[in-house]
């Protein structure tokens, strides 16, 4: 399963809930970094419900069958309240004033939060500057 905002980007932390069936209790999940979740389940109908803060939220029947592997992509849309988060996945880039032969401290050196639980992984590019 992948959860996606309109124009494809995914969503990570989305809420996934199974609902209720006489096969399955409810059950809550939450999408990785990726936006991505896998569950395996007997074969049947099953009803989700996805949600993530700043989107509305979808309901959708899904069907399960012997021998398929399937990737169900929940497209959510922007909206769901009377104020609009609007995701990003964009990290700000940071400059530092380093010149050649400076040394990159440890305290240079911040993981960024992106606005979610999660974090986002520290990339560090070194490239020459031209002068």
């Amino acid at each position: 399963l992948e959860v996606t905002d309109p124009t494809g980007v995914e969503i990570p932390g989305a809420r996934v809930k199974l609902l209720p069936s006489p096969a399955v209790a409810a059950k809550e999940f939450e999408t990785d970094y990726g936006g991505k979740l896998t569950i395996t389940l007997p074969l049947g109908s099953y009803d989700f419900e996805v949600t993530s803060q700043g989107f509305r939220h979808e309901t959708r029947r899904i069907e399960v069958r012997e021998g398929e592997s399937q990737t169900i992509i929940f497209e959510l849309q922007v909206g769901g309240g009377s104020s609009v988060e609007v995701y990003s996945p964009v990290v700000p880039l940071i400059s530092l004033p380093l010149t050649q032969g400076d040394v990159v401290q440890r305290q240079d050196i911040t993981i960024l939060s992106i606005g979610t639980t999660h974090s986002a992984a520290l990339v560090l590019s070194l490239a020459p500057s031209v002068h």
